[in-house]
């Protein structure tokens, strides 16, 4: 039954962490992991690899609230992101003037 595409359609859309006792080839299917997303999208987790990075299976899987854990992690990285952009920000600030510190040193040290 797991080989039967048919049957696997009609579990993994009553319940679509059914997808984990899929055989391989289904995994790999496009539909048959799209019907077990839309269902619950957490279980893009028991497609194969490729598909997981699928940006319209990936889309379909994040715009589902039944995964508020995977939301929150997202978030955390974004905002671990911003964190590290603005850190970088205020270092190229610091560069900035630092260069512009040793520049008026040198104009002032030089007799040009």
């Amino acid at each position: 039954l797991r080989s039967d595409k048919e049957v696997v359609m009609a579990a993994v859309r009553q319940e679509g962490f059914a997808l984990r006792y899929a055989c391989g080839k289904f995994k790999n299917d496009k539909e048959i992991v799209m019907a077990a997303v839309q269902q619950h999208g957490c279980a893009l987790e028991c497609a194969c690899e490729t598909l997981q990075n699928d940006p319209e299976l990936v889309m379909e899987a994040y715009h589902l609230p039944d995964c508020p854990t995977r939301a929150s992690d997202i978030y955390q990285v974004y905002i671990q992101g911003a964190k590290i952009a603005s850190r970088v920000a205020q270092g190229f600030k610091m560069v900035k003037s630092l260069a512009h510190r040793v520049d008026q040193w040198l104009i002032s040290s030089c007799n040009w």
